[in-house]
């Protein structure tokens, strides 16, 4: 008898064994395809200023072999022509494509759009791609939720041995904290993926009944969890809270109809087990290491879902301000936009008195808004409406009343939801439109739910029988999108060979400043002189002419300005930064550098008046401010002084704006009323400020003296 159980348990072991060779074997092409896109978060490419140069290039190249393979097999992928035309994800995802096209006409800067359009048509073509290859073909989900696994398992691992390892040799936690960013260049980013990854990772429990593949799933969510953790998102962290909610709350309800209970609880408290002991002995980890502080009342802050996740009061938030700043730029131009890619052009006029120096977000960390803004409130509405419908059809598979939809069919609809839910709060809270990872993930999980819906509709079956043509849409599109994939393709091989050169150029522009910085704490026989490694002649030679915008937001054409003025080529410098002005009107920098130039030519009124523009530009730029006061000084305008320090104390006091004011005042020889009158002001305010104060004593020292 016992022979005889274990004879059947062999012959149903061997049964699950040779249909999962079977699986891997039949759609091996399609399961190396869609592989592809998730190992490309995990290539770091060393000398880049951002790895996603790297990620789109590799994104549009896998899209090329996904389209060819569609092209060639669409009779075999079962592909008819009635999937495409009732497919509402993937033409409301179209729509939001064209329509996004047609707001580059409004762009001010349209090399910035091509570059972004061409990192939006890959995302385009991979939701395509995962829906061909995944159509009536939902079972390959089971291998690619373990090559998921192994993906999450290297990141998660090389993150948390990372912090733990850097624990045991003394460094700071910190900053051990902030390099928590993968290949992927973002904290937040490096949460998210996790956050949209994890539901696919539990989805292979659930299938695999090995102990083997259950016990790496359970290590894998581990890390997974204290990955995020330790990254600080606390919108990832509420993201994964929420999401847990909705995944065990969907299979509970699928499991307990089918009267699969006690496995549901098994599952259920095995996943819990894993979630609450990641948190605690992170939370262990974290306290153990971080310095204590006093804690704020919850009670004293504003009793707001975004004081959860951004630790603050809303008040207080910066975040909420982009919002807010970023609705009155959408009130300018609400149906039109300002052009896909051109948000973060536009928005310094805006941002120009809530941030510091040169730094402004440029993104409002709102992927709605953000859409808004630079396509238009419609386009926005047609991007909510993806997810829109993306839940009503996981809905309609989980209310069917006619069985279309098997159960495991059902499971796969909520673990897609689950992650599309993720994905969701990453574009409440980020941008990750404009990263490379999180679109993978998007283009999985609207081709997923997509395929799962349409695979088990009957009626599409029965049209394709009348069609005279049944795949001629299906290689139409796949032609028009591999057309379109090859010039993007070069436009983002043009964006990889960009950000290698912008690496170069600013590690060697911030080392000279750092030479220069030097030089000036020593007398002028012992400084040494300043060359940077590159020239501008070469740099021009070297890069394409798409993009003129660098990686953080400044058009090309001022590091290449910077490199003129070094060279001593200043009215070169000024034709150039002359000719890059309209790429980005707001941030003043082309003023600063331009009243650079205008000084080293000896043209002190010219010099002044850009030093002037550019600090009305950020009048929270302390750089900009110190350079206008000292030129109005130079150039008699004494009457400007006053108005631009209360310009900047109005947004920012700060000691050392009053104290330049004071110095001004001093080097103009202004009368000493108002300089003694403005030094025991200043020295009021700031009673802790030494040089001030000392400044203040001398003052009063030499007036009782006379």
């Amino acid at each position: 008898m016992k022979n005889s159980k274990k004879r059947k348990a062999t012959t149903k072991h061997s049964k699950n064994q040779e249909e999962k060779v079977n699986l891997f074997t039949k759609h091996f092409i399609p399961i190396l395809i869609l592989s592809s896109y998730f190992i490309i978060e995990t290539i770091a490419i060393k000398g880049q200023i951002d790895y996603k140069g790297f990620q789109w290039l590799a994104i549009s190249v896998v899209n090329l072999f996904g389209l060819g393979y569609i092209f060639f097999n669409s009779k075999q992928l079962n592909l008819i022509n009635a999937v495409f035309k009732k497919n509402i994800l993937l033409i409301l995802l179209a729509i939001f494509f064209i329509l996004s096209g047609v707001s580059i006409l409004q762009s001010i800067n349209v090399g910035q759009s091509i570059v972004a359009y061409a990192a939006l048509t890959p995302v385009v073509t991979m939701a395509f791609v995962f829906f061909c290859l995944l159509y009536k073909r939902i079972e390959v989900l089971k291998i690619l939720a373990l090559v998921i696994t192994g993906v999450a398992f290297y990141e998660s691992f090389d993150a948390v041995s990372a912090i733990l390892g850097g624990i045991a040799d003394g460094e700071n936690y910190s900053t051990l904290r902030r390099a928590t960013k993968g290949a992927m260049g973002n904290q937040n980013v490096f949460a998210f993926a996790f956050v949209v990854k994890f539901p696919f990772v539990a989805y292979a429990a659930i299938v695999y009944k090995q102990w083997w593949v259950r016990i790496a799933v359970a290590v894998t969510l581990f890390l997974s969890f204290m990955t995020i953790f330790f990254t600080g998102s606390r919108a990832g962290m509420l993201s994964v809270v929420g999401q847990s909610v909705l995944m065990l709350g969907g299979l509970g309800y699928l499991f307990f109809k089918t009267k699969e209970k006690t496995r549901f609880i098994y599952l259920a408290a095995s996943y819990a087990f894993v979630l609450v002991a990641s948190y605690f002995i992170y939370k262990t980890i974290h306290q153990n290491n971080t310095r204590p502080h006093k804690p704020v009342s919850v009670l004293a802050q504003e009793k707001k879902p975004a004081n959860i996740i951004t630790g603050r009061p809303v008040k207080e938030e910066v975040r909420v301000k982009y919002w807010e700043y970023s609705f009155d730029l959408i009130k300018d131009k609400p149906l039109q936009g300002y052009g896909f890619g051109n948000y973060e052009l536009y928005i310094p006029k805006y941002y120009r008195t809530i941030t510091d120096g040169n730094r402004f977000s440029r993104h409002p960390h709102n992927e709605f808004v953000n859409i808004a803004a630079e396509s238009g409130i419609i386009n926005s509405l047609v991007f909510l409406g993806i997810f829109i419908a993306s839940l009503l059809l996981i809905i309609k598979i989980l209310r069917d009343k006619e069985n279309n939809y098997p159960d495991n069919v059902k499971i796969v609809a909520v673990i897609g939801f689950v992650a599309l839910a993720g994905y969701f709060m990453d574009c409440m809270f980020n941008f990750p439109i404009n990263r490379p990872p999180m679109q993978i993930w998007f283009g999985l999980i609207i081709g997923l739910i997509a395929a799962v819906y349409l695979s088990y509709q009957e009626k599409l079956s029965e049209e394709s029988v009348i069609e005279k043509q049944p795949v001629g849409l299906v290689k139409l599109l796949a032609v028009s999108l591999l057309v379109l994939g090859l010039i993007v393709t070069v436009i983002n091989y043009n964006t990889y060979v960009s950000y290698k050169i912008q690496g170069k150029m600013i590690a060697d522009l911030s080392a000279v400043n750092k030479r220069q910085q030097q030089n000036l704490s020593k007398p002028e026989g012992k400084r040494i002189p300043v060359k940077p490694t590159y020239n501008y002649n070469s740099l021009v030679k070297e890069l394409p002419k798409i993009p003129n915008l660098a990686e953080d937001t400044e058009p090309i054409g001022y590091k290449l300005s910077r490199y003129l003025l070094l060279e001593k080529r200043y009215a070169e410098a000024v034709k150039v930064l002359d000719s890059i002005h309209q790429y980005s009107p707001y941030t003043g920098y082309d003023y600063y550098l331009k009243s650079n130039a205008y000084d080293k030519m000896n043209k002190p009124d010219s010099a002044y008046k850009y030093a002037k523009k550019a600090y009305y530009n950020r009048p929270r730029n302390l750089s900009y401010y110190k350079t206008a006061m000292a030129m109005a000084q130079r150039t008699g305008h004494v009457e400007d002084l006053k108005p631009m320090f209360e310009e900047f104390s109005k947004y920012s006091p700060q000691a050392e704006v009053h104290r330049t004011y004071i110095y001004s005042l001093i080097r103009a020889k202004e009368n000493t009323t108002l300089i003694m009158s403005e030094t025991q002001k200043a020295a009021e305010l700031y009673p802790e400020d030494t040089k001030i104060q000392n400044l203040n004593a001398k003052l009063h020292s030499l007036q009782n003296r006379r």
